[in-house]
Formats: structure tokens, C-alpha cells, sequence
């Protein structure tokens, strides 16, 4: 099998790398679209959030929300149920790290959404009845009354909306720079030598920058020079 020159893997690596980045970022940005046109004007205030382009949730949309100091998770469960029109609740029970979440899984508009609660697991009856390996799964159900109190802030969809903008530079600034990195895989001398780090410029005299490591004998430069004719 044929070897590649070591400067043109080094920028395929980086190609491909950044392409996933990318597309990451397109995928975000229509997500966050979406979730600005179709959530509800008002929910309460997620602790965190991931969307499937992250990898950290297998739906469109995931809002997780962690009990904060005298917060308990039933009144937020009813509340949620209520907005978003959750019906049916789980129990997930994460062995290694001991903990218990509840969640529901709804679709709103075509737009998959996870509902993720980690909450305290005395207050609830769980009866595991899948097992994952490090994790179990079942139905819950409430053991006693809790008082309906909702500590926590409403938020409306536009929150994301900075996020979309974001996303969605990030990504047009992402596609000159791969296109950039195509055409230099190109035409670049095949025996550059590799550099430790590489980045796009942005600036008026040049595009890309190489960084190198300490060239205290000057080897490198020389190299370099021998090259690049003309290289100062």
C-alpha cells in the first residue's frame, strides 16, 4: 500500500477532523432553528442542555435538570408534563456513578426532545426491569405528597437563538477554512516538514499558520528555506 507523504496526512487528518466539526456545527444550527420555532414560549430554565450533534443525546434535543437546594423533582416533573405534554416517565439508574434521573421522551413538532431529571430517589418507587449493564431502567411512580413549588426561573426559546447565530458563523468560517486545507493539500511540497500545530490566520498577508517546536540550530528553517525560495 502506498505511504502518503507525512504534511499531506497530517492536513487530511486535520481535514477530517474539521469536516466533522463542521458539519457538527450546520446540524447544531438548524437544531437550534428549530427549537426557537417549535418549544413552548415559556419553560422552566434547563441546568444543561446537549443536542444529538453533540453526542451526548440520542435525540434532537435533550434539557436535563439537576435539583437545586430545596428543590425537589416531582413539582418540576408535573410542570414539564404539563408544558411540553410528557406522558410517560422512567427511571434510569446509573451504577457507577449512583445516581437517578427520570425522564420522558416527547416529540413536538417532528422535533425529538428528552426531558431529563435527576432527582432524589427516596422520593420514588423504581422497579428496574431493563438491565444495560451500567445501567438499569423501569417505571417510577411517586411514593408521597410533595408540595408543588417551583424555585426555578422560566425561560422562552429565544435563549438559543445567540447559540444559532453562533453555530451558524462558526460553520461558514469552518467551510473557508476546509477549503483552504483542500487546496493546499494540493499543491503543498511534500517534504514540508510537519509542523506541531496548524490554524487558519484570517488575516490580510497570509492564511494559515505553522507552528513548530524549538529550532534552536535552525534545521528546520533551513529545510524550510531550501523549499520555499524566497522565505525570510
Amino acid at each position: 500500500m502506498h505511504q502518503k507523504f507525512p504534511i499531506i496526512k497530517a492536513l487530511e487528518d486535520l481535514l477530517h477532523q474539521d469536516q466533522k466539526e463542521r458539519d457538527a456545527c450546520e446540524l447544531d444550527a438548524l437544531v437550534y432553528g428549530k427549537m426557537i420555532a417549535r418549544l413552548p414560549k415559556w419553560f422552566p430554565c434547563p441546568d444543561d442542555f446537549f443536542t444529538q450533534a453533540s453526542g451526548h443525546s440520542e435525540c434532537d434535543l435533550c434539557l436535563r435538570y439537576y435539583m437545586h437546594e430545596g428543590e425537589k423533582g416531582e413539582p418540576l416533573r408535573l410542570l414539564l408534563s404539563m408544558i411540553f405534554g410528557a406522558k410517560e416517565w422512567y427511571g434510569l439508574y446509573e451504577k457507577e456513578e449512583d445516581t437517578f434521573c427520570i425522564r420522558s421522551i416527547v416529540d413536538i413538532k417532528g422535533m425529538k426532545l428528552m426531558l431529563l431529571l435527576e432527582v432524589d430517589q427516596v422520593d420514588y418507587a423504581y422497579t428496574p426491569l431493563t438491565d444495560k449493564g451500567t445501567y438499569t431502567t423501569g417505571p417510577v411512580a411517586i411514593k408521597n405528597f410533595l408540595p408543588y413549588d417551583i424555585l426555578r426561573r422560566d425561560v422562552t426559546p429565544s435563549v438559543f437563538q445567540d447559540l444559532q447565530i453562533q453555530n451558524g458563523l462558526t460553520g461558514s468560517m469552518l467551510n473557508w477554512w476546509l477549503d483552504l486545507l483542500a487546496r493546499l493539500i494540493m499543491v503543498i511540497p511534500t517534504e514540508t516538514p510537519v509542523p506541531e500545530h496548524i490554524q487558519g490566520a484570517f488575516l490580510e498577508d497570509h492564511d494559515i499558520d505553522f507552528f513548530y517546536p524549538d529550532d534552536a540550530y535552525g534545521n528546520i528553517r533551513k529545510e524550510i528555506s531550501l523549499l520555499y525560495p524566497g522565505c525570510k
